[in-house]
């Protein structure tokens, strides 16, 4: 694989992996176990599901990086930079790259899984900005239905990123 490849690899594995999966979507599961556990305290547990909210506004400029480099990171023609293709002469490099480029890359189903991931992005930040929205314009505290409510909606959207993310393959295919 290429510096590139490898990189970008593990980026999106600190990201889905380190942080989505078994950070934001386990702390977003304890909030929800929490509200239907004895001896709990509302106020604590939305201070817990705030943080967590908040923590989403630097993670989804990350991801948006992750997503946009992924074309340019994976793709095969990233070979052409790795020994013995890096070896051959520029002229023909120049034309070379972008046809390999052109034809492994297309008609391999990246630019779906590619915009699939950029429409989970985009659902799970409506879902954020309208869950953020209905938390502080109500008594959040007092309705317990309602936290649960946006705990579980919060899973759902997460999960379904987090799902689109790891469609994006994770080494470059030939």
């Amino acid at each position: 694989m290429s510096d590139k490849s490898t990189e970008w690899e593990r980026r999106r594995s600190r990201f889905n992996h380190d942080w989505l999966k078994n950070r934001f979507l386990v702390e977003v599961g304890s909030f929800e176990n929490s509200l239907s556990g004895k001896g709990y305290s509302v106020k604590k547990a939305l201070n817990t599901l705030r943080d967590v909210m908040e923590q989403w506004l630097e993670q989804r400029k990350r991801l948006g990086g992750i997503i946009r480099d992924f074309e340019n990171s994976m793709s095969p023609a990233t070979l052409m930079d790795l020994p013995p293709l890096k070896n051959m002469d520029d002229a023909t490099r120049r034309w070379l790259k972008p046809l390999i480029h052109q034809l492994c890359w297309k008609g391999r189903g990246n630019e779906i899984r590619k915009d699939a991931a950029e429409e989970a992005l985009m659902r799970a930040n409506k879902k954020y900005e309208l869950l953020l929205v209905e938390l502080s314009a109500t008594d959040a505290e007092q309705d317990i239905e309602l936290l649960e409510r946006v705990a579980r909606e919060m899973q759902t959207e997460f999960q379904s990123l987090a799902e689109a993310i790891q469609r994006l393959p994770s080494k470059v295919i030939v």
